[in-house]
């Protein structure tokens, strides 16, 4: 036996995992579960069931887990950081430290910014282009801002007010545009 065909090339195997990976509905599944979790958001927070909501982004995580789980390096680290992600959530629930909420938000925020990177190399692979794919350039797009938006919730919590002006400060709006003909016409009058 030769020494290439004792370790293949890891492209050549990413190829091949890919190529063997089930056609259809995983980034599907996953823009579903993006879709429920923004329009779960603002009706948990406004009823005050945030502790719900988490339960719901727990499902989230493991429909991306699931959604990432056709190469195997790529599901390992998922896994990893779903279920750390998960352990923080159920942290949370027990003893709402600050530390803990920190340590979860990071968490989260390095597993969708992984899943975001993951989708993005999926859907960025040459080949036809599909309803999944299209839906995965969706969930793409969508985890971009969720990471995001994790990320600003982070850094309020550790120095709150980072996104608020000071009392009394009123933005500065630029005067509107007006064409030459209506400017001259209101200075000759």
């Amino acid at each position: 036996m030769t020494a290439s065909a004792q370790s293949p090339d890891p492209q050549a195997e990413a190829v091949r995992s890919a190529e063997s990976a089930p056609e259809g509905g995983h980034f599907l599944s996953l823009l579903i579960a993006l879709v429920v979790l923004f329009l779960l958001y603002p009706v948990m927070v406004e009823l005050g069931l945030i502790r719900l909501y988490r339960l719901g982004f727990i499902a989230f995580l493991i429909v991306a887990v699931w959604t990432l789980s056709h190469d195997r390096r790529v599901l390992v680290i998922s896994i990893a950081l779903g279920l750390t992600t998960v352990a923080g959530q159920f942290g949370i629930f027990v003893a709402p430290t600050p530390a803990v909420v920190l340590v979860t938000g990071t968490l989260a925020m390095l597993f969708l910014a992984f899943t975001t990177v993951v989708t993005l190399a999926a859907v960025l692979r040459p080949g036809k282009v599909t309803t999944d794919k299209l839906a995965g350039a969706i969930c793409a797009y969508l985890l971009l801002g969720l990471t995001f938006s994790v990320l600003f919730s982070l850094v309020e919590f550790v120095k709150p007010g980072s996104f608020s002006f000071p009392a009394g400060f009123e933005a500065r709006r630029p005067a509107p545009a007006t064409s030459s003909s209506s400017s001259t016409s209101a200075s000759s009058s």
